[in-house]
């Protein structure tokens, strides 16, 4: 090899590790966009939470008593989640209790659905067992879950995710949003 070949290569390997240096930073440059992107989301969807929630406390507010409260805290649910119901279980002493159901959109607002015992249908086992509950498709046949919120109540549930309601240790319901819709 003569000494221009030495020129050459050392002029060609100094280009490559520029090139290299490049790639590198394009690489971590889209990492960062990558990471920026997720965390854009990450904000949104916590933006949106947030709004749910002054959007819920501002309803807490203006409620005139305790089935009006129930009445816009399931509306709003219903729209947020995106689901055609949301469903509240309000177990009394004798552990019975009343069922309501609302949509989003129903003009007649809370609609009573029945009375039925802490642990019968999806309401009165999450009351019982005081867990979050989600049951999708064959969900419901291997976690041994009806497909009715309670009692017999005759609403399809095709899905739904269930949660107690809790003050300190103490069960006081469940609530549910049932079938969610497909956008």
């Amino acid at each position: 090899f003569t000494l221009d070949d030495e020129r050459l290569l050392t002029a060609l390997a100094s280009q490559a590790a520029i090139t290299l240096e490049a790639l590198k930073l394009q690489l971590k440059l889209n990492i960062s966009n990558a990471e920026l992107v997720d965390a854009s989301r990450r904000l949104r969807q916590k933006v949106t939470e947030l709004g749910f929630l002054y959007d819920n406390e501002r309803h807490l507010g203006e409620a005139e008593d305790e089935m009006d409260l129930a009445d816009r805290v399931l509306k709003l649910g219903a729209h947020v989640a995106r689901c055609e119901r949301a469903a509240l279980f309000l177990p009394e002493e004798n552990g019975f209790g009343s069922a309501w159901i609302r949509g989003p959109g129903d003009a007649q607002g809370l609609v009573p659905l029945c009375r039925f015992a802490v642990g019968e249908g999806i309401l009165g086992k999450t009351a019982s067992r005081g867990e979050v509950c989600v049951l999708r498709e064959a969900d419901f046949e291997r976690q041994g879950m009806p497909r009715e919120l309670g009692g017999d109540c005759n609403f399809p549930v095709r899905d739904v995710v269930a949660a107690p309601l809790v003050d300190g240790d103490e069960v006081m319901g469940a609530v549910a949003y049932v079938n969610r819709r497909q956008l």
